[in-house]
């Protein structure tokens, strides 16, 4: 049967055009190092890339959500070290108030140490995070939480608790109640002040040093746990860490190139390209390459 002129250049520039398409495919692979570069390349490895990327994509979002509350974490305990510090250091003004070798001269001194204390207290109550909001006002975290009263503190926050996503059906509480923890300090150490300007030593002894005493236990409970949230986020963050690198390692197993293969491809692809140009140009002569322009 006698095949048409018309019909053998269609023929030609077909095999010709799909060679150059392939060639052209396999330099993309190799360039971008991906294998699937449009759907057609592969549906259903597709499919199961976007799938992951987009479990991958809310596990990144949980480890940020957790790497913003190990910061405040931090600087919460950061915080309440500080407040410690100056509990001890009042404990240490009472135990030498309460010494009977003391006048009241000496007591009235150590008076004013304990304001200074005081404005330190104050100080660390309206702390803030790396992210400029306050610590201890709950969810009204952009305004200060504490303001100083008629020598007592007033608490200016809600306290209600600040969460985040931590995993799929999970939420961690970033920040940490403070209105009673650091009204009672204060009014603690506005007794003790109180207490060595009256030259009172009985109330020095029998009140104030237990009284110090609680108030540091409780700051101790509450960096207890505070570091417990601490120790939850480092374990989240790992586990959460684990299944992305796993699913970066099962992305790039469906999706990327095997550079050696497509390598190999690519000169095949080139070599038919070559052969469908010299059967063309056998048959035709360089019209084909004419009628192809």
């Amino acid at each position: 049967m006698r095949i048409s002129t018309a019909f053998q250049y269609d023929s030609y520039t077909a095999d010709i055009s799909n060679s150059m398409s392939r060639i052209n495919d396999l330099q993309n692979q190799i360039t971008t190092g991906k294998r699937i570069l449009k759907p057609s390349d592969d549906p259903m490895g597709l499919t199961s890339v976007l799938s992951q990327t987009s479990v991958q994509n809310r596990l990144k979002q949980y480890n940020s959500n957790l790497s913003g509350a190990k910061t405040t974490l931090q600087f919460t305990d950061s915080t309440l070290n500080s407040v410690s510090n100056i509990i001890d250091s009042a404990y240490s003004v009472a135990v030498n108030g309460a010494n009977g070798t003391n006048d009241a001269a000496s007591r009235g001194a150590l008076a004013s140490q304990i304001s200074s204390l005081q404005d330190q207290l104050l100080n660390l109550a309206n702390a803030k995070g790396a992210n400029g909001q306050y610590l201890f006002g709950g969810q009204k975290n952009a305004s200060v939480p504490f303001s100083l009263n008629n020598n007592a503190l007033t608490y200016n926050g809600d306290g209600n608790p600040i969460t985040v996503e931590s995993g799929p059906t999970s939420t961690l509480t970033v920040n940490t109640p403070g209105q009673q923890l650091f009204q009672n300090a204060y009014s603690q150490l506005e007794n003790l002040k109180n207490y060595l300007t009256g030259n009172d030593t009985s109330s020095i002894s029998g009140v104030s040093i237990d009284a110090l005493k609680t108030i540091k236990d409780t700051v101790s409970q509450t960096r207890g746990d505070v570091g417990a949230r601490l120790q939850t986020v480092s374990q989240l963050s790992v586990e959460n860490q684990q299944r992305i690198d796993e699913l970066t390692k099962s992305i790039s197993g469906t999706q990327d190139v095997d550079m050696t293969q497509a390598i190999t491809q690519y000169q095949l692809a080139q070599t038919a390209y070559q052969a469908a140009l010299s059967v063309a140009s056998h048959g035709f002569g360089l019209s084909l390459m004419d009628y192809i322009k």
